[in-house]
């Protein structure tokens, strides 16, 4: 199971990272051994600050050299196809192919806040243009629109989809998708073994759990397979959940690091921190 984690937002004086410390940080991840980086992206008023996760990954992308890059998830309905296309083809050249493109419809309260797409609306709206922008990727015209991919790309980026474990969305991930991205924070274990049986089952391949909380300085509490799922826990409490997920066939697990103390996501990140962290699971 390879083991990544986003960059975050704040510095140790809690001040929004600039480009400086974007670039620092990325490499700190690579250099501690952590397979990818995965940024979250959302639009809901409700967790700002959130920038564009793209914009962060283009960065990252040019201070490494190994990690993958991938978005857990990008909210695609609100967002023009061609132009997403476009960036995600701009940002497959310029990784070497390293992108790994996690899409999702975004929230009932998105859409509710912006109040441009109706919750049955979205799904459509992913699924319509996930076919626009693969499409466009692999070098077809849609309409008048057609983007003449570079050959050095390598191929276009895998699409996932990231979505909760109903039938509808396990069904198109298998069939429609390069993979599935369960969300873990707000999902409990029973709910995420329950999806992936059924994912598997159905004849998924690749599976990916993303934005999973980790505070190693929490105080331990025994794990409630029906409450949420975290690794807000001590060191080895937190690696025997990871040892859970990779047990029932998890490729991926893309890690948050949580302040306890201040309550705050996308904390700081130290290079103690990050050694701490990529131990808790052994390297492949």
């Amino acid at each position: 199971m390879r083991l990544g984690i986003n960059i975050g937002y704040r510095d140790s004086s809690g001040r929004p990272l600039d480009i400086d410390g974007i670039l620092q940080r990325a490499r700190r991840i690579e250099d501690a051994g952590f397979d990818a980086i995965w940024q979250p992206d959302t639009l809901s008023r409700a967790v700002q600050p959130r920038p564009d996760a793209l914009a962060y990954l283009t960065l990252a992308a040019s201070a490494t050299t190994r990690v993958m890059l991938g978005t857990a998830v990008y909210i695609v309905p609100f967002r023009n196809p061609l132009d997403l296309a476009q960036r995600a083809m701009t940002l497959q050249l310029l990784s070497g192919g390293r992108l790994q493109l996690g899409v999702g419809a975004g929230s009932d309260a998105v859409a509710h806040e912006l109040g441009s797409v109706a919750y049955e609306g979205r799904f459509r709206i992913l699924h319509r243009s996930v076919r626009t922008i693969r499409q466009l990727l692999h070098g077809e015209e849609v309409g008048d629109a057609f983007l003449d991919p570079w050959p050095e790309m390598g191929g276009p980026p895998n699409i996932l989809l990231g979505a909760w474990g109903s039938e509808i969305s396990l069904n198109r991930a298998v069939r429609d998708y390069d993979g599935w991205i369960c969300s873990a924070g707000r999902t409990s274990l029973a709910v995420i073994r329950d999806a992936i049986r059924r994912y598997r089952d159905k004849g998924g391949t690749r599976a990916v759990v993303g934005t999973l909380p980790v505070d190693l300085s929490a105080p331990y509490t025994p794990l409630d397979p029906d409450e949420p799922f975290t690794l807000r826990c001590p060191p080895a409490a937190a690696a025997e959940r990871l040892a859970i997920l990779a047990e029932l066939g998890f490729d991926d697990v893309g890690l948050q690091k949580v302040d306890g103390v201040a309550k705050r996501w996308e904390a700081d990140a130290s290079a103690d921190e990050l050694a701490s962290i990529r131990a808790l699971l052994p390297r492949r």
